[in-house]
Order: structure tokens, then C-alpha cells, then sequence
């Protein structure tokens, strides 16, 4: 019996876009922290590379549009806001490409105004945390037991967590911001949530080995898990450790740094999207 949930492009969309935000997170926790320190340019052109973020972001909600087959049910999708989790999950994450693109744009004028970009950052963040809490339950379906689990948003957390400090400290390296540690803090966090977000990777493995219905069982829909989790493990520790060694090149050659780094970040964003497969994969409803 076939079972399985086709969710390629959702696993795309809610690996890419939670990493988006998160990694502004990082980048105005670092604003916060910094921001009275830096020169106005400094934050300007960090404002201007906010668009790697967004970048992500567009990319994965283009990516889930897909999945919506037509216009007519994205109207749907609009309508439903407020009652609907997938709704609220979309409104969001657009409210959060919204306030984030205009920021990006304003930070281009002549006389950039400090105060607008100050109140547009604020809004953003506040998008950026609605988003990722609403992703994060907009799959408490009860008919649907594979997914209605406190494993499922612990999971897009973690998960966000790591490839968007990832994403956050590369930014940093791209827009030539200075800060020694900063970067390689988000790289460190980063790590750790690697490390324990695998380790509830499994405990949600094990779990879906008691989700049954009349025919089979979640985990037979998804053998590859323990794969993916493996695989999830290397490509993301290469990947990290990779752009740990670009931002030790900066001093010495800021074009190999990028360069480096650049391919370490897309390692940590393809060993996200590889461990969001398996959720999609493992969808099994109640019953038939």
C-alpha cells in the first residue's frame, strides 16, 4: 500500500525559510550587541546582505507554492487565516519576506534612514519568531499521527537552528562585517544543534516504529531514515567544519574565505533539507 506523503518541496520550503529567519535572528542579536560599536557603512552593508537570508526564504516559499497545484488553492490558503495552521504559516513567513525585502530596499537610498531601517529590523524579528512558531505546529493534525507529535517541531527548530547560524555567520563573512568571534559563535551553535538535533532525529526514528494503522507502519514508509540521519550528520560536520577554515582564511584572503565558505554553507543547507525528507515521507493517517 502506498502511504507516503509527496512533500519534496515542502521539505525544501520548511528547511530553506526557517534558516532565513533564523539567520536574521542572528543577524539583529548581532546588531543588538554590536551596533552602537559599528560604523554606519558597517550597517548599512550589513542591511544590504540581509538578502542571502531572504534569498533562502524566497527560495523555499517559491519552492512550497508548488505544492499548492493552483491558483485557486493558494486563495484558499488566503482565506483561511486565523483558523487554519498552514494559512497562519503562510501569512507569516510572507510577513516576514515583506518587512525583510523592504528593508533590503531602503537600506539602498542615498541618505539611508537609520530610524525606519531600526523600526523595519523590529518588525522583522517579530515576523521572523511568528513564522518559525506557527511552521513549527502547522502539522498538529490528529488524523494523522506520524505528525501530530511534540517530535515534529522540536525537529523544524532544531533543525532551523542549525543551518540559519550557519547562514547568519556567513553573512557576516560576506558583508566584511569585523568581529573575530561572532561569527565562529554562530558556528558553534551551529554545531550544537547538530549534534543534539540528530539525537531527537532518532528518538523520533524509534517513535514512528509504534505508529500503526490498519495496513503498516510509519517507519516502514521511510527505511532510509537512519540513512538520512547519518548522511544529515557527515554533510553537516564537513560542511560546518569547511566554513569554520573559510573564516579562518579572512586575514589572509578575503576572496578564498567567501569562496570556502560559500561551499560549506551549501553542504549545511543540503544536509537540512536531506533530514526534512523522512517527515514527509513517514505521513500516515488513521485507518485505510
Amino acid at each position: 500500500m502506498e502511504t507516503g506523503f509527496n512533500g519534496q518541496t515542502l521539505a525544501v520550503f520548511t528547511a530553506l525559510a526557517p534558516a532565513g529567519a533564523v539567520a536574521f535572528l542572528c543577524l539583529a542579536l548581532f546588531l543588538g550587541i554590536r551596533g552602537r560599536s559599528l560604523e554606519e557603512s558597517q550597517v548599512v552593508r550589513l542591511y544590504r546582505f540581509i538578502a542571502l537570508p531572504l534569498a533562502a526564504g524566497w527560495f523555499g516559499f517559491i519552492a512550497s507554492a508548488t505544492h499548492l497545484g493552483t491558483p485557486a488553492n493558494a486563495l484558499y490558503v488566503a482565506l483561511g487565516v486565523g483558523r487554519s495552521p498552514l494559512s497562519n504559516e503562510v501569512a507569516t513567513t510572507i510577513l516576514f519576506l515583506l518587512f525583510a525585502g523592504v528593508l533590503w530596499l531602503v537600506s539602498f537610498r542615498e541618505r539611508p534612514l537609520r530610524g525606519l531601517m531600526r523600526v523595519l529590523c523590529v518588525l522583522c524579528v517579530a515576523a521572523a519568531f511568528a513564522m518559525l512558531a506557527f511552521m513549527s505546529v502547522a502539522y498538529n493534525v490528529e488524523s494523522v499521527p506520524s505528525w501530530d507529535t511534540w517530535h515534529t517541531p522540536v525537529n523544524l527548530l532544531l533543525t532551523a537552528l542549525f543551518s540559519g547560524c550557519a547562514l547568519g555567520s556567513y553573512t557576516l563573512l560576506l558583508a566584511r562585517i569585523e568581529s573575530r568571534m561572532f561569527p565562529k559563535v554562530l558556528l558553534w551553535a551551529s554545531a550544537a544543534a547538530l549534534v543534539v538535533g540528530s539525537v531527537f532525529l532518532y528518538i523520533h526514528m524509534n517513535f514512528l516504529t509504534g505508529v500503526v494503522n490498519n495496513e503498516t507502519t510509519a517507519i516502514a514508509e521511510v527505511p532510509w531514515y537512519p540513512a538520512a540521519i547519518i548522511g544529515h550528520i557527515l554533510i553537516g560536520a564537513v560542511g560546518l567544519t569547511i566554513q569554520y577554515r573559510g573564516l579562518d582564511m579572512r586575514i589572509t584572503s578575503t576572496w578564498r574565505a567567501r569562496v570556502i565558505g560559500a561551499f560549506g554553507l551549501v553542504l549545511v543547507l543540503v544536509s537540512a533539507v536531506i533530514v526534512r525528507l523522512p517527515f514527509y515521507e513517514a505521513y500516515l493517517s488513521i485507518g485505510f
